[in-house]
């Protein structure tokens, strides 16, 4: 088994436990309703597919590192309005 089979499968499934639980948020919002634990799993999920994702092996810097390097400096201010 490759490094890059190891690492895929996690980061596959974490993506689609972000994607799920980001449409559950959504139409809970939708609803008026809102939804703390729903939204801090999203929240979690997605932050750890960002983390995951520079898991596999590159040799060299790619727009989607950029994303995730761009998207990693966004973090805190989400997180620390879904926590008050």
């Amino acid at each position: 088994m490759s490094l890059l089979d190891s690492c895929e499968q996690p980061h596959a499934i974490i993506s689609l436990v972000a994607i799920v639980s980001g449409i559950v948020v959504m139409f809970g919002l939708l609803g008026s309703k809102r939804m703390p634990g729903m939204t801090a799993i999203f929240l979690l999920f997605t932050i750890l597919t960002s983390v995951t994702g520079f898991l596999f092996p590159f040799t060299q810097l790619l727009p989607s590192h950029m994303v995730g390097i761009s998207r990693s400096c966004f973090w805190r201010s989400p997180v620390s309005h879904s926590t008050s």
